[in-house]
């Protein structure tokens, strides 16, 4: 029965029911709170509803996001795409909806652990958000050298585009 509501929730968010879809994952997250696609899926859906409504009324959205996302992380603390997540979130949030850099660079240090090309990226992102240049700088360049070092880089497909991004600009 939750496999069918999964992809009856799949195919919601698939033709752009995003609300179905938020209905369906809420109750698989309430329903099977230890379940990290349930808990992941279900910030996902609530973060494209908030991107498309109101600010006022995305806020139920940001913070089942934000609650969702972070159940994800204490069932899977190692999973990358999570602290990934988190980081954006607590570094782009308000720190009335739960933003902050007390938990951005804890995502940060998990970050870190997991990998170090996608612990430099992050690096850099989060001081280029918080206005640190210089750092995010330094952190990214840290990041083409360590692709450098490494001969097959485990990295994510986002880190692909992010380096080439980077290689472009620096090679200018």
């Amino acid at each position: 029965m939750p496999a069918e509501q999964e992809e009856l929730a799949l195919l919601y968010a698939n033709t752009r029911a995003y609300e179905q879809s938020f209905d369906i994952f809420v109750s698989l997250a309430k329903d099977y709170p230890t379940n990290y696609d349930y808990q992941f899926l279900l910030g996902g859906i609530a973060g494209i509803l908030a991107s498309e409504v109101s600010r006022v009324k995305s806020l139920p959205y940001v913070r089942a996001m934000k609650t969702a996302f972070e159940q994800a992380a204490r069932i899977a603390p190692d999973s990358l795409i999570t602290q990934l997540v988190l980081l954006e979130l607590y570094t782009e949030l308000p720190w009335v909806l739960g933003g902050s850099d007390k938990k951005a660079n804890r995502a940060l240090s998990v970050i870190q652990s997991l990998s170090d090309i996608e612990g430099f990226l992050a690096a850099g992102y989060y001081y280029r958000t918080t206005k640190k240049n210089k750092e995010a700088l330094v952190a990214y360049l840290n990041a083409v050298n360590e692709v450098d070092v490494c001969s097959t880089p485990e990295v994510s497909n986002d880190a692909y585009y992010v380096m080439g991004v980077l290689s472009f600009y620096l090679q200018k």
